[in-house]
């Protein structure tokens, strides 16, 4: 049997690697150890009971206190492949490192929507140098060592050479060169609705009874990280409940949205917000006949749901002229348009 290692560190992470489970290795041959790493006590837990996954395999939840040993414990294990979907987490290297010299192929999978922006960073060889330097000195805090330097390269994708394979969702949207990316380009499987509901079935702690989602509109919001970004989208906001008020009006809250943005947000009449830590993809898939809107998040990656439309409103935000998002420049999916004006919609 072959065995397949999983680290995942957010929900999308999750979701791509049970769907690459469930397509590609849900034959007997293979056996698939998917792990999970909640970011606090409060975070949303994912784990599977013996013999209740549609493939071989075994999903579990690595708490912030047991990740160094875990990392410790499984470098000597014996894998045919290891999908990691954070380059830039020195810890991922470090396995993988030790892992590769077993022969295991080492696998890239995809972190949201990071693939297809093309960052146009200042000084980003300085930025390289401080990054693997702070990396390093985390390794050497908690005696994690091995005899190669592999550069931080936090503005480009697949750019390491310990990297085999790189799994994307749009490999013909990834630009290759720029990223200098070495390893393979594969292209992952569509996401298949029974994916969505093996992720309901494992996770723990959460209310499943979803709203009614039919001919209405969703706003996915992200952790934005300056007061004329907040600003927009308190604007886009209040613009969808004033001139969109015949159709309900959903925001679905990112986990990690600052509590000064969320105080902002509240404020909005007409608008019900959604809490909870399901993946935004389980109310995609629920929804029909409705409007998927986002600044630029990887929610809306996938077609899911019936004749459901998608936006991206990024360029609305752009206009506001912050720096760090002035070094991004997106590269849209085919299936959803990009809104120059919210006025458009």
């Amino acid at each position: 049997m072959l065995n397949n290692l999983f680290i995942t560190k957010t929900p999308y992470q999750y979701l791509s690697a049970i769907n690459i489970c469930n397509v590609v290795y849900s034959s007997k041959e293979f056996y698939n150890e998917i792990y999970f790493f909640p970011k606090d006590n409060n975070s949303v837990f994912y784990e599977s009971k013996e013999n209740s996954l549609p493939f071989n395999g075994i999903i579990r939840s690595i708490g912030t206190e047991e990740k160094i040993s875990f990392y410790k414990s499984i470098r000597k294990n014996k894998y045919e492949r290891v999908f990691f979907f954070q380059e830039n987490d020195i810890l991922n290297k470090y396995v993988s490192y030790h892992l590769k010299k077993q022969g295991t192929i080492i696998c890239l999978g995809p972190d949201g929507t990071k693939p297809y922006a093309v960052f146009d960073k200042s000084h980003e060889l300085l930025s390289m140098l401080k990054d693997t330097n702070k990396d390093y000195m985390y390794l050497i805090k908690n005696n994690l060592l091995f005899p190669r330097i592999f550069w931080s390269r936090y503005y480009r994708y697949g750019a390491s050479k310990i990297i085999d394979e790189v799994w994307l969702q749009h490999p013909e949207l990834f630009d290759k060169k720029k990223n200098k990316t070495k390893g393979e380009l594969i292209k992952m499987p569509e996401l298949e609705n029974s994916t969505i509901e093996i992720v309901k079935k494992t996770m723990v702690g959460e209310d499943m009874n979803l709203p009614d989602l039919n001919k209405c509109i969703i706003y996915f919001n992200q952790p934005i990280w300056s007061k004329k970004l907040i600003d927009k989208e308190i604007e886009i906001l209040n613009f969808l409940s004033n001139h969109h008020n015949t159709l309900p009006l959903y925001l679905k809250l990112h986990p990690l949205t600052p509590e000064e943005n969320l105080k902002r947000i509240k404020e909005v009449k007409g608008i019900n917000i959604i809490y909870n830590k399901i993946p935004a993809e389980v109310y995609i898939n629920h929804a029909k006949d409705s409007i998927m809107l986002t600044p630029w998040s990887t929610a809306l990656m996938h077609v899911l749901g019936e004749r459901n439309k998608y936006y991206y409103l990024y360029p609305e935000f752009q206009r506001v002229n912050d720096y760090r998002l002035n070094q991004i420049n997106l590269i849209p999916f085919p299936h959803l348009q990009v809104l120059n004006n919210i006025e458009d919609l």
